[in-house]
């Protein structure tokens, strides 16, 4: 016995759109896992204790652990070179801890510990 003609092309219809409904969310848990990774971080810096261009391109700063207060404050600045201190963005508290901070840098990442500071820290 034979399937109908119509009853087949139905079945792959169905067929079609289930898979079209699997590639589309499997499309948007990648959007989604990307988003999130950029938002923690997808790269670790440190520990430093002098200025380093963390990222030398438009990226974000997520977090800052000061693992040694020191006796200045340190700073994050919107910069790709190491003379690139004209926008300051972020202060580093001289006090020993973990920072979430999330904010978005539109040419790099330096950051420049205060005296005595050592900082690590993730950044995408």
């Amino acid at each position: 016995m034979s399937t109908p003609a119509s009853q087949v092309s139905t079945a792959a219809a169905g067929a079609t759109q289930i898979l079209a409904a699997l590639q589309n969310l499997v499309v948007a848990l990648n959007s989604a896992a990307t988003s999130y990774a950029n938002i923690v971080g997808v790269a670790n810096f440190g520990p430093i204790t002098s200025a380093t261009v963390v990222k030398n391109s438009a990226g974000r700063i997520c977090e800052i652990a000061v693992l040694s207060a020191g006796t200045t404050t340190g700073y994050v600045y919107d910069g790709a070179t190491l003379g690139a201190t004209t926008s300051t963005m972020i202060p580093i508290p001289n006090v020993v801890g973990v920072y979430k901070i999330q904010f978005p840098m539109a040419t790099g990442i330096l950051v420049i510990p205060g005296t005595g500071q050592a900082v690590s820290g993730s950044y995408s």
